[in-house]
């Protein structure tokens, strides 16, 4: 940047470069799930990624919108659950549908009776019960998640706006240290006093990735200038504590090396929006863009592809390496073209609708 060029007071409302990001991990996602069937480390992380992201868009968006959507307001509340309901629940109620009626046997078979199942994930409780309500062949633990995270972000987007990073991702950090202490998560965990959850599907779990990707938005909205390094400070303490006991502290003090460096001096701000122009350059192509569009698709649906090709592929006999090829590669294929069809005939449509009703929702 040269010495008379002014840093931008207001980040722009497109980012190509978070397109491309998002596009890429849900193909990350899916390869990591096609390796856990040949019990190699999981893709779990990648999520972790996506919940960051979504901490930060929903900031982002929230100050694009602030002029007509005030955070606090009623009317912002409303509009927020609207869109991010018709949003997510579309595609997710399609492939549920799908899994209750193609999976018909392994539904019924199961703990949770059939009902009680359809009922948790057609409200989005499911992910309050620690059994995850039954099951559906979708990584939707992660959905769930999502939808607790959107009912309360109105309230934690205020007490952004009102107290700055510091205070929510102090309260996030006391809200995860508290449920990691109360119930194990993972087949492997210990019980906790009120048992155990098959995934991190109840937020105060996840809420610090949350917090950290709400807080990086609000910095780099407020702050593009720098600012004092105490509250950094007490981002970076927060999100490794209560990251700390499920091993992902690096990924939360790599955040907070982030933030710091986004309020710290001249030179290293420089360097971060040389990096960021760069990025947006090589992921503003149509390609990223389309698979940022069918990412959620994707995520949501390659599991039940995986499911129908897995006993194909393993079935030629080859060796571990060109099975783990073929199923991920064949599930990656398959996975954009339903992915693709869900695209253009739900998620689309929908979308367009919601936009319309809400006003350039």
């Amino acid at each position: 940047m040269k010495a008379t060029e002014a840093r931008p007071t207001r980040p722009p409302a497109s980012l190509p470069l978070l397109d491309s990001i998002r596009g890429s991990l849900a193909l990350l996602v899916l390869i990591g799930h096609a390796g856990e069937t040949f019990n190699w480390p999981s893709g779990a992380l990648w999520v972790d990624f996506f919940i960051i992201l979504s901490g930060f868009l929903m900031v982002h968006h929230a100050f694009l919108r602030e002029s007509r959507e005030p955070v606090g307001t009623r009317g912002m509340a409303k509009a927020f659950y609207l869109r991010r309901f018709f949003r997510i629940a579309p595609v997710y109620y399609v492939l549920l549908a799908v899994f209750f009626i193609g999976w018909w046997p392994e539904v019924r078979a199961a703990s949770v009776p059939p009902a009680a199942n359809a009922l948790l994930h057609l409200s989005f409780l499911f992910g309050f019960a620690p059994g995850g309500g039954g099951p559906t062949g979708m990584p939707d633990w992660s959905i769930g998640l999502e939808m607790q995270f959107y009912a309360c972000f109105p309230l934690l987007a205020l007490l952004l706006w009102r107290f700055r990073p510091v205070l929510v991702t102090l309260l996030s950090a006391a809200a995860a240290f508290a449920a990691w202490k109360l119930w194990g998560v993972y087949g492997p965990d210990t019980p906790g006093p009120l048992g155990r959850f098959a995934q991190p599907s109840f937020l105060p779990f996840m809420l610090p990735l949350f917090a950290a990707g709400m807080s990086l938005a609000w910095l780099w909205w407020k702050h593009p200038e720098g600012g004092r390094p105490w509250v950094m400070a007490a981002l970076a303490t927060a999100c490794g504590i209560a990251a700390f006991e499920h091993g992902h502290s690096y990924l939360s003090l790599g955040l907070a090396a982030l933030a710091m460096a986004l309020r710290g001096g001249a030179p290293t701000r420089d360097l971060l929006d040389q990096a960021a122009r760069l990025g947006n350059r090589l992921s503003d192509r149509p390609v990223w863009k389309r698979m940022a569009e069918l990412s959620y698709a994707v995520y949501l649906c390659h599991p039940l592809v995986q499911r129908l090709l897995f006993p194909h592929v393993t079935g030629l006999g080859l060796s571990t390496w060109l099975t783990f090829s073929l199923l991920a590669a064949a599930t990656a294929a398959g996975s954009y073209l339903v992915g693709f069809a869900l695209h253009v005939t739900v998620e689309k449509p929908i979308i367009r609708w919601s936009k319309k009703s809400l006003g350039n929702g």
